[in-house]
Order: C-alpha cells, then structure tokens, then sequence
C-alpha cells in the first residue's frame, strides 16, 4: 500500500510524496508554474526520514525571475516559519528550505505574490483521491495582502452543558444485554471529588471485558471553507484516578488506557462488522498505541503520582492530523479511550481545545 502526501507550492508547483514499502520516498513534481519554481524539480528517490532540500525562485528558473513577484511566506507542516514585511526575504529567499525527516505528514508550502497589482487569483488544487480544494487569495498594493488561511480555535470548557459533543463507543461484541454487561456510561457531570465539584464535565465509562474497548467522545466543527485541506491540533484536559505503573487486569490500568485524538470528513461512528459480530469505528483510529490515519496516540491515562485518587492532565497532539473539510464547511473532531486494561475507566473531559488551520 501506498501512502501519499501533498507539498502544495501556491503559485508554483504541486509535489506527492510516494511511500512504498520499502521506506523511500519519490518526490513527484506534478506541474511547473510560469511564476515559480523549485529545484529540485524533477523525480528523486530518498529514504523515509531523510532530508530533503528545496531552493524555490519567483520564475522558470533562478536568473529570470517572474516580473513583479515577491516571496511572501514559508510554511513548514502547517506551521508559518517566515513572513515577508518588506520585500526582501534575505538568506531564506536565496537558500531554500531543508525538510528534515520526511515523513508522510511532511508539508512544505511557499507563497509568492504579485508585489503591486491588485487582484484575486484562483487556484484549484488537484489531490489524488480527494475533492478538489478551491483556495482564493488576493494580492494586493502593499507586503502583506496575502489572504492566507487564518487559524480557528474552538474552546470546550463544559461549564453549563455538553456544548455538542457526543458520547458513544466501540470495538465490543453485538450481544443481548451487552450495554449493560460493560456498564456504559456517557453523561454531562461535574469533576469528581477531590477535584472542583463546580466544573462542569464530559463523564463516560466502561468495563472492557473485550480487552480493546474504544470509548470517544466527537463534535462537529462549522464555519469552515468548503472542500478545504486543513491541519487540526487538539488538546485535552480530563481528570484521572489511574495511579502510574499500577499492575492491573490486561494490562495497567493507567499506562495500558491509551489516549487518542484527531478529525475526519465524515461523522466517526461505530458499525456492525458482520465477519466478527463486533462494532467497530467508520474511521482509521489504528488500535490502542498504534496511530491511525485519522486518530493519532498523545499519551495515557495514567495520573502521574502512586495514589488512586483522581487528578486533571493535560495532553495535545504532537503533529496535526490533516483532513479535508466537506461541501458545507464542516469537519468531525474525535477524542477517546482505547483500553488494554480490562476492567472499568471512567474519564471526565474537563476542557478541550481544537485549532484548525
């Protein structure tokens, strides 16, 4: 199986890693742009985790630069490392930009931008797999006209109600009574004692006689562009009672809780796979520590101290999960639990934190 990964070059070129099974990488370049460039430019092969650097230039090639454009930004897997204020970009304009360990989450945009003329242009991005994305930017009269996607941050603080986010679960057998055998438990509650019993609360809870129970709590994020590539970052504060290095039933009841989080199009909802008889998650979540392409492992449920007693922690995601949003400007954003320890977790959501950019 192949993975693909997108480096979109605005107003230059649109490049796709190409993972195979053997670890190296093919740098494709999918089409050359009159009014920017990139060099290398063509088909190269590297190693997964290897370094890859890019020189790019305002033109066909370095000694004729397109009339009237300037560098305007470099974003490196989502995040802006450089803005133009003046016109000049100085070192980063002439020396390129080194991708250091390249992997299938690896993205590299650069900006260029007309530096005098006042227009909007239009680009249509053509991703392999996926709906087209429309992004329109404007150029304009001064440095910075550049419109580039500004980043969105949801706050989930609970303090009144649920606020929208669901509870369900998944990865248990379809079985008379089974609810009620694993003890399922999702509700709007209050921190748990000797937390602030004020603060307002996502509960859920089960018993995982299965051995890989999956419990996760999701919301649906608006407002977004339609049929747009974004990265998502999540962060999480939940209260625990799992004691670290606790031996326990299947595994630790703390270490062996593995806590995930990410984003997907379509609304993550657990299905009856009829080749087992068990529900299962719509989405790739990956299973237990394993990340999968839409849910990405931040840590566990242990609470960091020896005592049994419940405790808030803070977890967020490393890199971003990267997904598409749908025709209405929608996205899905996933939390859960996925349980090695066999035996009861009850969680409380105390805040979660989206960013989309």
């Amino acid at each position: 199986m192949k993975i693909k990964v997108k480096i979109l070059i605005m107003l230059l070129s649109f490049i796709s890693f190409k993972f195979s099974q053997a670890q190296t990488v093919t740098v494709v370049n999918g089409r050359i742009s009159p009014i920017g460039n990139l060099n290398p430019n063509g088909s190269v092969s590297i190693n997964y985790g290897d370094t890859l650097r890019y020189i790019y230039f305002p033109g066909p090639n370095p000694n004729s630069p397109a009339d009237g454009y300037v560098l305007d930004s470099v974003i490196v897997d989502g995040t802006l490392i450089a803005k133009d204020t003046g016109g000049n970009y100085g070192p980063l304009h002439s020396s390129g930009y080194t991708l250091q360990n390249v992997t299938p989450a690896s993205s590299l945009r650069v900006v260029y931008r007309l530096k005098t003329f006042g227009i909007t242009q239009r680009v249509v991005l053509k991703r392999p797999g996926l709906p087209d994305s429309i992004l329109f930017f404007t150029v304009g009269k001064n440095d910075n006209a550049v419109n580039l996607i500004e980043p969105k941050k949801f706050n989930f603080d609970f303090s009144v109600n649920a606020e929208g986010w669901l509870g369900d679960f998944a990865d248990y057998p379809n079985e008379p009574g089974v609810e009620n055998f694993y003890e399922f438990v999702y509700s709007y509650s209050t921190l748990p004692s000797p937390l602030n019993n004020s603060d307002g609360a996502l509960k859920q809870s089960g018993n995982n006689h299965s051995d890989d129970l999956f419990m996760f709590v999701k919301k649906k994020i608006t407002g977004l562009k339609a049929n747009t590539s974004y990265n998502v970052e999540v962060e999480i504060e939940f209260a625990t009672n799992a004691s670290s290095g606790a031996i326990g039933v299947g595994g630790s009841p703390g270490e062996s809780v593995y806590i995930k989080a990410g984003a997907s199009t379509i609304e993550p909802m657990k299905v009856l796979d009829n080749s087992d008889n068990h529900y299962r998650m719509n989405i790739d979540k990956g299973n237990q520590a394993i990340d999968g392409a839409n849910m990405k492992l931040i840590g566990n449920f242990a609470n960091e101290t020896d005592f049994n007693v419940y405790k808030l922690k803070v977890l967020k995601t490393t890199n971003p999960v990267h997904v598409v949003s749908n025709s209405n400007g929608e996205l899905w954003v996933i939390v859960g639990t996925d349980s090695g320890f066999e035996a009861t977790t009850t969680i409380y959501y105390n805040r979660i934190t989206v960013t989309v950019k």
